[in-house]
């Protein structure tokens, strides 16, 4: 073999070694930024702004609970831009503005009309009491929204079964054995209608420090999130809560408590 064919095979093997070594790091730098974002929007008041990561970008969405999400977003972005060396970009993930609800004024004569209890004094009121009212409209509606919401968070219950999500020890990285589960919770969710909601909560053990819990629970219930959405699952029907210790359902004086209290817990809702 010509000196020149050598050169050439021993530079291929470098660049094929700096690709691989490349490659290796990425995860780790997602999961530094990752870790970053969140405790930054913990530390502000913004643990309700979910954020999904892909190398050093960063995509903020928010819930339909917000009262003014741009704002919200804008103020969430300030706070991650600070983020020196971490963050190359920030976005928005775009979300489909409701169209107003018309309420058409009630008809006079269809309202109950019954005698009123007055109360006499200087501050007298008038007072009616509640069943003297006819039904509010849409109540049957919430009440069917509610129906089905229940009947997709007892799908996703029997789909989860007696698995658990877990994490790599001391980091809120999903094992490959978590895998499958969220497959089988996200076949689950995409099947449900639109309007319903997921709460990803996150929960730690009582060991250590309370804020430190409350954050890796934030950041291992993000994680979560972030897998249900890569499997299809709409990033805004998914809020996200990182509750520590809080609601223990074992004993923490054991290693078995302690386990069963480290746990991701996904909830469907009526929204």
């Amino acid at each position: 073999m010509k000196a020149g064919a050598v050169w050439f095979v021993g530079l291929t093997g470098l660049v094929a070694l700096g690709a691989v070594g490349l490659y290796k790091t990425l995860p780790g730098v997602e999961s530094d930024v990752r870790a970053s974002v969140v405790k930054a929007l913990a530390d502000n008041g913004f643990s309700d702004v979910r954020a999904e990561v892909s190398g050093q970008t960063v995509t903020l969405s928010v819930g339909d609970t917000v009262a003014d999400p741009a704002a919200h977003l804008a103020h969430a972005k300030a706070i991650v831009t600070k983020l020196d060396g971490k963050v190359s970009d920030v976005r928005f993930l775009s979300m489909p503005q409701a169209a107003p609800v018309q309420i058409a004024a009630p008809n006079p004569s269809s309202l109950v009309q019954t005698p009123a209890e007055v109360i006499k004094g200087e501050k007298a009121t008038t007072i009616v009491a509640s069943n003297s009212l006819p039904p509010v409209a849409g109540d049957s509606a919430r009440d069917a929204a509610i129906e089905v919401a229940r009947t997709c968070d007892d799908r996703i219950s029997s789909a989860m079964g007696s698995r658990k999500l877990n994490y790599r020890f001391g980091t809120y990285e999903l094992t490959a054995e978590s895998e499958p589960l969220l497959d089988d919770i996200a076949k689950v969710v995409v099947d449900c209608p639109a309007d319903v909601k997921l709460i990803v909560a996150g929960y730690t053990d009582t060991t250590g420090d309370a804020k430190a819990n409350q954050l890796i629970s934030q950041a291992r219930a993000q994680a979560a999130a972030d897998g249900l959405v890569k499997r299809g699952v709409a990033a805004n029907r998914i809020s996200v809560q990182g509750l520590g210790g809080t609601s223990p359902v074992a004993d923490n004086s054991t290693p078995e408590g302690r386990a069963a209290n480290r746990r991701i817990v996904v909830r469907a809702t009526a929204g």
